[in-house]
């Protein structure tokens, strides 16, 4: 990679909440020439258009949540895009978590913000047709804290700047995209030989980029595609037996869809009160009543099971095939077989189920994609223990020694696995292809099995690797179901 003169180099910072317009505004400098990543994160439903995020500072970002000391690696990658590019930019809501802490290694370079202004209510609903299953006031709560850590960096830094409202920009994109292009560029021509003028195409093209259906008065639905006729899950008698009518219909699918698509790593729903309560409570009485054996023999995971059949009560949904197709549909996983294939466990936890360790459904023998799981636990608590956590592979410049591993499968045979409840980041071997590897994780999210709760998980797009905590003297119930 070739050296610039890094005097000359010119960062534009992009600061603003989820659904404040960022990922717009990023198009746009995308399409006028500056270089928002070396590899972008792809497009999704919540935003077709794209991201224009670098795959490698949002995975920097949400690591730095759980460990601080990844503040020395955005560091050095905010310091080496001034060496390396004349003109480039960053973008990712998550930076207004750290703005502050790594302000002082942009101090000597040269740099510029664009804030995306609109209204929190707007950004708020925005948030909520993405993630439908977020809680509302802890979501406004961590705005607004955001909205204030973009503000203390402004008035503490003083930075050149430049305010960009989300409802200007979609009445008049090209105004806009002009004020844009003033702020980047300067005068006419640019004085920098490296930072040329957009040419007049792709001027076009980042006003073009501008759709007005973005704005607050369409829903994400609108953006892409419905849900086919002959996909109406609503009308199927079995799913209508079985699901809450919120979760059939088809405003409500693609805005799952377009939330799991949007998580950056595992991409996975979950979803509360999804069954109908009549039926569920029907189908637990008989679930609690099964015969179960021992259950993965020789792994360090205490279950018990008993085979779902297809003519009992939960069979005629366990193997239908809308069923799977709608599980699918949440995560926008593409099923291999798509003929029905499943697999099926009962499941029951004694009360000292000492958990699981992390791991992945997906491996060399298995062909799975997609994993169901429903708890059947009433009045469940977190501190009753059996927390279901996800996991994402650290992004590491070097690999990972074995003799760095800190947690090892062979030291915790027949123990409680206690220490999940204590690290947000940790070493441990990982079955990949190839082999058992050496892998450094931090903790994604923790969700607890609480009664009519269902989560998706997709192994297609990322292995989804994940755990659980030991039980804190409670006997629970599941039903874990997988599609091929």
């Amino acid at each position: 990679m070739s050296h610039v003169d890094a005097s000359n180099s010119l960062g534009i910072i992009v600061l603003g909440t989820y659904g404040s317009g960022s990922s717009a505004i990023a198009g746009i400098l995308h399409h006028l020439g500056v270089m928002m990543g070396e590899k972008l994160v792809p497009a999704t439903e919540a935003n077709p258009k794209g991201h224009f995020e670098d795959a490698q500072f949002r995975r920097l970002l949400y690591q730095y949540r759980n460990d601080r000391s990844v503040l020395t690696h955005i560091e050095r990658f905010i310091i080496n895009r001034f060496i390396h590019y004349p003109l480039w930019g960053i973008k990712e809501p998550e930076t207004l978590e750290a703005i502050l802490d790594f302000a002082p290694a942009l101090e000597g370079y040269h740099y510029k913000v664009i804030q995306c202004v609109r209204a929190p209510s707007a950004c708020l609903r925005s948030f909520k047709r993405k993630w439908p299953g977020s809680d509302e006031n802890k979501t406004r709560t961590h705005f607004e804290w955001l909205l204030r850590q973009s503000d203390e960096f402004i008035d503490t830094h003083s930075p050149d700047l430049l305010k960009i409202d989300f409802d200007e920009l979609t009445d008049d994109p090209k105004t806009q995209v002009e004020s844009i292009i003033a702020f980047v560029f300067g005068q006419r021509p640019s004085i920098f030989e490296d930072r040329p003028w957009p040419s007049d195409n792709a001027i076009q093209t980042a006003i073009d980029s501008i759709d007005p259906q973005l704005n607050h008065s369409h829903s994400i639905s609108a953006a892409i595609s419905p849900v086919k006729a002959a996909e109406r899950y609503d009308q199927d008698p079995i799913l209508k037996k079985w699901v809450t009518p919120y979760y059939l219909e088809p405003d409500t699918i693609q805005e799952i869809k377009a939330s799991s698509q949007a998580k950056p790593f595992a991409k996975y729903a979950c979803l509360d009160n999804f069954f109908n309560e009549a039926i569920l409570d029907e189908y637990i009485e008989q679930h609690c009543h099964l015969e179960f054996s021992p259950d993965d023999k020789g792994l360090p995971y205490d279950s018990k099971w008993a085979p779902a059949r297809r003519g009992s009560l939960g069979g005629e949904l366990f193997y239908h095939p809308s069923w799977h197709r709608l599980l699918a549909e949440y995560t926008d996983t593409k099923l291999v077989v798509g003929n029905g294939e499943t697999s099926v466990k009962l499941r029951a936890h004694d009360p000292d189920s000492k958990g699981f360790w992390i791991h992945t459904d997906r491996t060399n023998r298995k062909s799975v994609v997609l994993a169901a799981l429903t708890y059947l636990n009433k009045h469940w608590k977190e501190s009753d223990g059996a927390i279901l956590q996800l996991w994402a592979e650290a992004a590491r410049t070097e690999p990972l020694s074995a003799d760095a591993v800190e947690f090892r499968w062979k030291d915790y045979k027949d123990e409680r696995l206690d220490f999940l409840n204590e690290h947000r980041t940790l070493t441990t071997h990982l079955v990949k292809q190839g082999g058992v590897k050496p892998a450094e994780l931090f903790l994604l999210d923790q969700i607890t099995p609480e009664y009519n709760r269902l989560v998706v998980t997709d192994f297609v797009r990322d292995p989804a690797y994940h755990s659980i905590t030991p039980s804190n003297g409670r006997s629970r119930y599941a039903i874990v179901q997988w599609l091929l």
